[in-house]
């Protein structure tokens, strides 16, 4: 199965689970629908802001209404309450057997990627069908570093501890550098600064500035990615991604 139709298959489970669903879960979202949906956007006929959320996780267009996808980014400054330091950059789209485009945007913070955050715009002949996705309003972080990335490496690799790493491989170097036709391609580690919540917990926004390290290992097999909060070098996240455990 590909990956348009999981995204297809993901979108429906997603409608009827909103639609549908009268769990405890779903009283403690808040759901608008009609006329109250139409106020608070126009031309749309469901809004819900998911539990933990503050801004909406879905929203549903009319099929009368005509958002042309030229006015994504008006729409979503005002349903996302974006300040200044807010954007989205979008990072992929695919269409589906369907018709359905269906566009994946990264939230940004001055510049910076925030762990985790996305929203994605659903459209069909040029025109938004809905919306979704998890967007953190109102982040006020210090975007300028207090440690250099190598200060950040040198914590991720203490705490790493892997006997070997994929970098330290001469020959699988030089056999990406040949793939990748790039003379200075390598798999060492190269911080890069985001946005990240502790835990990588969204919901609770907890934001700092960080290093994003990843740290390719190969023994053991696997992907440790590490991140370093930019101010205090503290570790506040880390995802692992073992060799039975793949995940992008």
């Amino acid at each position: 199965m590909n990956y348009i139709m999981i995204r297809t298959i993901q979108l429906f489970v997603f409608l009827v689970l909103f639609l549908g669903c009268t769990s405890n879960t779903l009283h403690a979202q808040q759901k608008f629908s009609g006329d109250e949906a139409d106020k608070r956007c126009k031309g749309s006929t469901l809004i819900i802001i998911g539990k933990g959320a503050k801004v909406p996780t879905f929203v549903q267009m009319g099929e009368t209404s005509n958002y042309p996808i030229g006015e994504f980014y008006t729409l979503t400054h005002l349903l996302l309450s974006m300040s200044d330091g807010d954007d989205l950059k979008e990072a992929k789209k695919g269409k589906d057997y369907l018709g359905f485009v269906h566009h994946h945007y990264d939230q940004m913070y001055k510049g910076l990627p925030v762990e985790g955050a996305e929203y994605v715009m659903h459209e069909k002949n040029g025109r938004i069908i809905t919306l979704d996705g998890f967007f953190v309003d109102s982040i006020n972080v210090n975007t300028i570093a207090a440690i250099a990335p190598k200060a950040a490496l040198d914590m991720a690799l203490k705490s790493c501890a892997a006997r070997k790493y994929r970098w330290e491989d001469l020959q699988e170097e030089a056999n990406l550098r040949k793939t990748l036709k790039d003379s200075s391609a390598t798999r060492f580690p190269s911080p890069e600064l985001c946005i990240a919540s502790r835990n990588l917990d969204l919901l609770k926004r907890e934001m700092h500035l960080c290093y994003r390290i990843d740290i390719q290992t190969s023994d053991p097999i696997g992907e440790q990615i590490f991140f370093v909060d930019a101010i205090t070098a503290e570790i506040i996240g880390k995802k692992t991604i073992g060799a039975g455990n793949k995940q992008k």
